[in-house]
């Protein structure tokens, strides 16, 4: 039985389309898995075919607009002019750019959250001074939720404000003017980002609404974590019969609600209401038997000179190795070492900041 997640896609992908596959869409989170995919459609062929067309999710949204990308830098120059002009207005003196630069990559990053989530902005930037208009603007919320933010907000009511928090007042009084702004200024200069493509598609004020219209089928490979406009976009997509979603999911974890794992995929499932092309998901992760082995190293170039020798014991040109590398540091001396093998490399996660070795310190360290 294949149990490779994109393995698995590929054979599907041939059951559904057959061989002509060139008004096929295949959207991925990033580039990365493409590669692998390709690879995998390759061997279930075994012959030449019409290739689909492989985006990413943000390439693929980007087909709905003519307009071109904003640079970070042009929407910082864009930002600094516009909130000046209304510091001006206001008869305030106007920031330098070393004064403006660190509060204009958080508002940059708020504004695009905003918009990939959906949030109205004139509701988000109201004045919260007292406790009826929390109860009111935020009903939804938790009653913990709900008390955090009106802690927060009455912090900011009592007599005799701070310069900081005075100028914090303001800046939210100025924000939802200098967010419209900046939307209409780039998109007179013909230009846009990311976040306003999402909402534009979500509230159907795309240039091209309709691009979808141009591919048989759309397939969505992998996705875990959705925003609310990608959800709402996906659902929309699936209901006119546009669209295909591949989750990779265990059973393991997608049953169970204490498995933080699943919180993504049951949310996408259950609750979005997305359904997984791949059908049921099988329990992989609870029929495994596997076993773990631990060596013994006396350094960290050790580890590499030490893998090389565990690898060429158990080559096998028919399976896969996934190697997970604790300090990214040592790629290079790992690559160097590395027998005629075709592993998979995953960086960037020291043992010493997983919950594992924080409970050791401060748990089992102290019994």
């Amino acid at each position: 039985m294949q149990t490779a997640f994109l393995k698995l896609v590929a054979a599907d992908i041939q059951q559904r389309f057959g061989n002509d596959l060139s008004e096929i869409a295949i959207v991925f989170n990033n580039k990365r898995p493409i590669t692998y995919l390709k690879k995998h459609l390759a061997e279930v062929y075994g012959q030449a075919i019409w290739s689909p067309q492989f985006f990413t999710i943000q390439e693929f949204f980007k087909l709905s607009t003519n307009d071109a990308e904003a640079s970070p830098l042009g929407q910082f120059f864009q930002l600094f002019k516009i909130h000046n002009e209304l510091l001006a207005a206001e008869g305030k003196e106007p920031e330098t750019l070393e004064e403006f630069y660190p509060i204009a990559e958080i508002i940059l990053s708020d504004f695009g959250q905003l918009d990939y989530d959906l949030v109205p902005i004139d509701q988000l930037y109201m004045e919260l001074y007292d406790n009826t208009k929390i109860d009111i603007a935020f009903q939804h919320l938790t009653q913990e939720q709900q008390g955090f933010i009106r802690q927060f907000w009455q912090s900011f009511s009592i007599a005799g404000h701070s310069g900081v928090q005075e100028r914090f007042l303001q800046l939210w009084k100025r924000l939802p003017i200098l967010y419209t702004k900046f939307k209409e200024t780039l998109k007179a200069a013909g230009q846009t980002n990311y976040p306003t493509i999402y909402r534009d598609l979500v509230e159907s004020k795309a240039t091209l609404q309709d691009f979808t219209s141009s591919f048989k089928q759309i397939l969505f490979v992998g996705f875990n974590a959705l925003n609310r406009a990608e959800a709402k976009l996906f659902r929309q997509w699936q209901e006119e019969g546009k669209a295909l979603f591949y989750f990779d999911a265990d059973s393991y974890y997608l049953d169970d609600n204490m498995q933080e794992a699943g919180l993504f995929i049951r949310r996408n499932i259950f609750q979005t209401g997305l359904v997984n092309a791949l059908g049921s998901s099988p329990n992989i992760i609870g029929n495994r038997t596997s076993t773990v082995n631990l060596y013994a190293s006396t350094g960290k170039i050790s580890q590499t000179k030490l893998l090389y020798d565990i690898l060429e014991k158990q080559n096998n040109k028919e399976q896969t190795s996934a190697i997970l590398l604790a300090d990214e540091n040592l790629l290079v001396p790992l690559l160097q070492s590395l027998p005629d093998v075709n592993p998979n490399i995953t960086t960037g996660y020291p043992l010493t900041q997983s919950l594992f070795m924080v409970y050791w310190i401060y748990g089992w360290k102290c019994i």
